[in-house]
């Protein structure tokens, strides 16, 4: 299943698309949910499996905030949701979970992750920090966020902080606010290099050792 690792090269590739997110899809199933037809006793017994496929979409998109919010018979069938898709699903003490298929894992719900590529880093105290991995590409080592719910003026911010901490670009900036798309690809002396990318469709954030 390629479904996350593609969503995270569409999010850094398209930053220049300003397309609203589609959430009609996350609408109708919240709909549907709402509306089944479960008993008292039912409901008291059963999780209903439309609540369960949804909450498993999300986390497989890269939108799930938190795991600590479910409750154990719910985390099973979450698990069982989405090995379905193929995925693993490992949950942590800490309500974050190790998502996985033959292609990597994903650290889920966990927030900023602190570790060897961070430090130095500001960290991203705005918006939903929902996915993180740690990979490999032509230019080295890197882990890499996907943070959900931030707005154009917190990223901008962000950029100008990176900068005053001798961050400079190596490639051309774009801050275009009617666009609603902010790229900024940046060294500082110590060789370390940062490439982020913001549009309504997410914010993405790589960061090599």
């Amino acid at each position: 299943m390629k479904k996350i690792l593609l969503l995270l090269v569409t999010c850094a590739m398209l930053m220049l698309c300003a397309c609203d997110e589609d959430t009609s899809q996350e609408k109708e199933n919240s709909t549907k949910s709402s509306s089944q037809n479960i008993t008292s006793s039912e409901s008291s017994t059963t999780v209903p499996s439309q609540r369960i496929e949804h909450i498993a979409e999300k986390l497989e998109n890269g939108m799930l905030e938190n795991l600590d919010e479910y409750s154990d018979e719910e985390k099973e069938k979450i698990k069982d949701a989405v090995e379905k898709d193929g995925y693993s699903l490992e949950f942590k003490d800490d309500g974050s979970g190790i998502l996985s298929n033959e292609e990597g894992e994903w650290t889920v719900a966990a927030g900023w992750v602190e570790n060897e590529y961070t430090e130095g880093i500001p960290v991203v105290d705005f918006g939903n920090v929902t996915m993180s991995l740690e990979d490999t590409d032509s230019k080295g080592d890197y882990y890499m966020f996907l943070i959900r719910q931030a707005n154009f003026l917190e990223v901008e911010n962000y950029v100008e902080t990176l900068g005053q901490i001798g961050f400079n670009d190596v490639e051309s900036k774009v801050v275009n606010q009617d666009g609603n798309a902010i790229v900024f690809v940046a060294e500082n002396n110590n060789g370390k290099r940062v490439e982020l990318g913001y549009s309504s469709n997410g914010f993405t954030f790589k960061i090599y050792k």
